[in-house]
């Protein structure tokens, strides 16, 4: 089993905190065969592009008289991958490569793994293989693709592909409130007979790919871990549904750092509606809404007899602060003991031509679910 993996823009292994890092990290500690590449505008692809433009002498061989004291092909380089993806028919090619190597090797399974312009890279790849290698080597191997919020950008990288019927499985991310200029979602074709699982986010580009540094970022790499199968990197069904409760709650808008901090990317909240409407309550996926229909009735449980527990031990500090984190949530999220709506996002349809369609949320009478849940969680004053 061979995973291959191509970083967003700009990132690469000596990233920290991407969810296709993570991955890579996790596959390698599990003894899997991983090939990564980085994407463009990465310290990875621009040391590549400089050997490619100058074979005979690479930018660490020559003197310092020759380049001056700033080397200038690596800043431009850089600076043209970010900005307009260059270097991606480059990525391509290398994937089809090494996909081609591992055919030749007679693996079984093949599993691809992409962020932003690296998922436009699996996904161009992947349409690109279909016409170069005979369907009897393809039926040989079960191919699987992993699409993080792909987006190719305004210029020089192509804003639509099709998946090829030889790939088994596709999980297919896409975040709803990214709205930076040149972030417009890969338009997506799926081939017939692909299973498609795809699924709109709350958030911002970075909340998929982990940049954030919040919940939802977690919550994805688990869902990444589950489809590639690395048990390390899963949370348990109770720490998925603590997770969502604290991303229902969550209020804060992001922005752009700096200068560009004028440009708010997740406005109000997770939520379409105003934030101060205590009426309705939107979930960030419908991945997450599944799992508290399924499970919150497991969480309450689990809330309650470690209240009992803490009771029956007398350990009374423990008890205090115990009360006291939950009294603060019960603060944050006075307004989902209040709701009557909730809002949840619809999972992506494939339509007529096999093309990924992102339906609009849907409002929801409030349900068993969220009453039990303020009984349980809110039912006494703290």
């Amino acid at each position: 089993m061979c995973l291959i993996v191509v970083h967003g823009t700009s990132q690469d292994i000596l990233s920290v905190d991407e969810t296709t890092v993570k991955i890579v990290k996790a596959a390698r500690a599990h003894g899997r065969t991983v090939i990564e590449l980085g994407g463009p505008g990465s310290t990875d692809r621009t040391v590549r592009m400089s050997e490619r433009l100058s074979p005979t002498r690479p930018l660490w061989e020559r003197t310092i008289e020759e380049i001056g004291e700033v080397p200038i092909d690596y800043p431009v380089l850089m600076g043209l991958g970010t900005a307009f993806g260059t270097g991606f028919e480059d990525l391509v090619k290398e994937v089809i490569d090494v996909f081609g190597l591992l055919l030749s090797q007679r693996h079984k399974k093949i599993e691809l793994v992409g962020f932003s312009r690296g998922a436009v890279v699996i996904a161009r790849a992947l349409e690109r293989i279909a016409e170069i290698f005979p369907q009897q080597a393809l039926n040989s191997v079960t191919v699987n693709a992993a699409l993080l919020d792909p987006v190719p950008g305004p210029y020089f990288v192509p804003q639509s592909v099709t998946i090829p019927s030889f790939v088994n499985k596709l999980f297919h991310r896409i975040s709803k409130h990214e709205g930076r200029p040149g972030f417009l979602p890969l338009i997506v074709f799926v081939g017939k007979g692909v299973k498609y699982q795809g699924d709109i986010v709350m958030g911002v580009h970075g909340d998929i790919g982990g940049s954030t540094r919040r919940d939802v970022p977690r919550l994805i790499l688990d869902e990444v871990a589950e489809f590639v199968r690395l048990p390390s990197l899963r949370l348990s069904p109770d720490e998925r549904l603590m997770r969502g409760l604290r991303v229902i709650s969550d209020t804060t808008p992001y922005t752009n750092p700096g200068p560009m901090q004028w440009m708010q990317r997740r406005g109000l909240g997770f939520s379409d509606v105003e934030i101060r409407e205590p009426e309705i309550v939107q979930f960030p996926s419908n991945r997450v809404f599944r799992d508290f229909d399924s499970g919150i009735d497991r969480v309450m449980r689990i809330l309650e007899a470690q209240r009992a527990r803490l009771e029956a031990e007398r350990r009374r500090e423990e008890f205090r602060q115990h009360w006291a984190r939950l009294r603060e949530q019960r603060q944050e999220r006075n307004r989902l003991r209040r709701a009557r709506r909730i809002i949840v996002p619809e999972l992506p349809i494939v339509g007529q031509g096999g093309q990924v369609r992102i339906p609009p949320a849907t409002q929801r009478s409030m349900g068993l679910l969220f009453k039990a849940l303020g009984m349980v969680v809110f039912k006494k004053p703290m």
